[in-house]
Order: C-alpha cells, then sequence, then structure tokens
C-alpha cells in the first residue's frame, strides 16, 4: 500500500511542475507583449502617506487598518525610512 501512495504522490508531483512550467511560460509571453503587468506596489505607493501617520503618533495597527495595508508593510515602510 505505501509504494502505491508514493508513487501517486510522485505522480502528482510531476503533473504540478508541468502546470507550474506552463503557467510560467505563458506569464514571459505576456509580459514580452505587454499584456501582463503584475500587482501594483500599494504599500511603496503609500509610503509617503505612512510615514506622516506614523509622525503624527498612531500606531502601526492603526495606520494599517487607516490605509488598508498590512501592518507588515507599515514595519517594512518605517524600516526603510530609518536607513
Amino acid at each position: 500500500m505505501v509504494p502505491r501512495k508514493r508513487k501517486m504522490t510522485q505522480h502528482l508531483c510531476a503533473k504540478s511542475m508541468i502546470l507550474l512550467e506552463r503557467q510560467r511560460k505563458w506569464i514571459r509571453i505576456a509580459k514580452d507583449e505587454g499584456r501582463y503587468k503584475g500587482r501594483k506596489a500599494t504599500a511603496r505607493a503609500l509610503s509617503d502617506q505612512v510615514l506622516e501617520l506614523l509622525a503624527q503618533g498612531k500606531t502601526k495597527q492603526a495606520v494599517a487598518d487607516e490605509l488598508k495595508i498590512g501592518v507588515a508593510s507599515v514595519y517594512r515602510v518605517a524600516r526603510a525610512a530609518k536607513q
């Protein structure tokens, strides 16, 4: 029974790899044609507002909630501003 499960798992992994390769290929083609641009960097676009709100004394969680971004993004922007 165990070898059968191992074989099935190997088959599923191989199938997943094929799908990932196809996906990467079509993304590369779409990027070359200018049809695929990816997701916009929202937190970096809002970095000025993040720093302004932090300077006002708001907590990182409050800033994240107000700008509708993740708390980790607020920390990342704050750390980049220190450097």
